[in-house]
């Protein structure tokens, strides 16, 4: 059947398509060839020798990068007791790191120390100040001759007086560290002991991990509630669009409102991650766009809907869903998870890659059959036949569900598993109405065929 899809010239075309859709998250170079770019919010990041304080005594960038591959986490530590700057340095984890190209870098010499700190130009910095004050921070890039920086030196709040500041284009290609610390990435470099921040622009409330978490346990009890509410009430829009669900819009542009979060808000959340430039991220996001640039762009325009509607209200709620669930998968992956350099090759990627295209080839090719099932000009329905319609009344749910499967194991996340989970509570019962619709349409639908499973449901 897969087969019989893969020398389908159409279904090829579509392929092509949803994945140039993505071809500019990949690009030709390798991650240590990216570059941050300067649109995003302020990331920071440092040589990878330069070291920084952690529960584990002074390690590199490099060796935390390392360490953190491995399995292992790693905490900065706290301010003294009672010290104004405790809610910000109290111990707290390395949620991940990640390396890059900076266009621009910052050379600061001081007074006091002949060895000058080399950092990134949006790397920030605390400046001077009292309690009263608050924190200032300021960009490296921003930063003058004769301006004081804080650094902990000792438990005590000292001062660090700037010779010099030199900014310059990275023309040497220098990579630079960024790590992304809990709640608001504070923490200290440990031979300056200088108190240095990034800046994550989804990071503005402290406990987002939390919060993630919680969201994800709201999705799977989403995928419960409509399992049980799709038992009792048909989805009405296609074949069993029914009046009393308010306004109604055409179908196509139905399906583009209810997809297109799902690459608009992933790809903006995706952007702000501190991990969207590695490769293990690069290729999850390539495999979500895949899917989604085909069901908003070119699906809609390919199904014959003239004259079909669909309730705003389900649209709607499908916009609604989709950028909840956006946002889950798309931090996690860039952000809040943490993937190893070589998950690539990880026998979990692998398969669920392998797992993932294959659903999306059936999705695909049984969206044809049903396109085509119709001559230009003809209404009404037939029984589809061929490929996957040869075992089940719905094969394009099918490509779904296995698709989303495949999702959950190649990302190998919690948010991934309840996008699978929330998938089937969404489509079977989806395709049990419209096998049992076939049934009472069609007289002579065959018996042999299954709703959604081959040979079992």
């Amino acid at each position: 059947m897969l087969i019989y899809g893969l020398k389908n010239k159409k279904i090829w075309f579509s392929l092509c398509l949803f994945f140039f859709c993505n071809l500019g998250l990949k690009g030709k170079k390798g991650l240590a060839d990216t570059e941050l770019d300067p649109s995003r919010a302020m990331q920071g990041g440092f040589l990878g020798s330069t070291k920084i304080r952690t529960l584990k005594g002074a390690l590199s960038l490099e060796d935390i990068y390392k360490k953190m591959a491995n399995g292992e986490e790693i905490y900065v530590p706290s301010a003294p007791e009672g010290h104004f700057l405790a809610s910000d340095l109290s111990p707290k984890k390395i949620n991940s790191i990640s390396f890059y190209r900076p266009k621009q870098v910052t050379k600061i010499t001081f007074s006091k120390y002949q060895e000058a700190l080399l950092t990134s130009s949006d790397q920030q910095f605390l400046l001077a100040q009292t309690e009263k004050e608050g924190s200032v921070w300021s960009k490296a890039s921003s930063l003058n001759a004769g301006v004081i920086l804080s650094k902990l030196d000792d438990n005590c709040l000292e001062h660090e007086m700037i010779e010099s500041v030199e900014t310059r284009q990275n023309l040497d290609g220098l990579v630079f560290y960024s790590i992304a610390v809990e709640d608001y990435a504070t923490y200290l470099l440990d031979d300056q002991n200088l108190i240095a921040h990034n800046f994550n622009p989804l990071a503005w409330f402290p406990q987002e991990a939390a919060i993630h978490g919680n969201m994800v346990n709201a999705s799977f009890l989403a995928g419960l509630s409509t399992l049980i509410s799709l038992m009792y009430i048909k989805a009405p829009y296609g074949r069993h669009i029914k009046e009393g669900w308010g306004p109604t819009i055409p179908n196509k542009w139905g399906w583009v409102l209810m997809e297109i979060p799902s690459v608009l808000a992933f790809a903006g959340t995706y952007a702000l991650g501190n991990q969207s430039l590695q490769t293990a991220s690069l290729l999850l996001a390539g495999i979500w766009l895949s899917h989604y640039c085909y069901r908003t762009f070119i699906f809609p325009n390919l199904i014959r809907s003239k004259g079909k509607k669909m309730p705003l209200s389900i649209a709607m709620t499908g916009f609604a869903y989709n950028t909840f669930n956006s946002y889950l998968n798309a931090r996690w992956i860039s952000h809040l998870g943490s993937y190893p350099s070589n998950w690539p090759t990880d026998p979990r990627f692998i398969l669920g890659s392998m797992v993932f295209a294959s659903g999306l080839i059936l999705n695909i090719h049984s969206d044809q059959i049903l396109i085509n099932l119709r001559k230009p000009g003809e209404t009404g329905y037939k029984i589809p036949e061929g490929g996957g319609f040869e075992y089940v009344s719905a094969p394009n749910y099918l490509g779904e569900l296995i698709e989303w499967t495949g999702w959950a194991i190649a990302s190998w996340s919690m948010p991934g598993l309840s996008f699978a989970l929330y998938t089937g509570s969404n489509l079977i019962p989806r395709a049990l109405a419209n096998h049992k619709w076939y049934q009472e349409k069609f007289p002579e639908y065959p018996e042999d065929r299954k709703a959604i499973i081959p040979k079992v449901l």
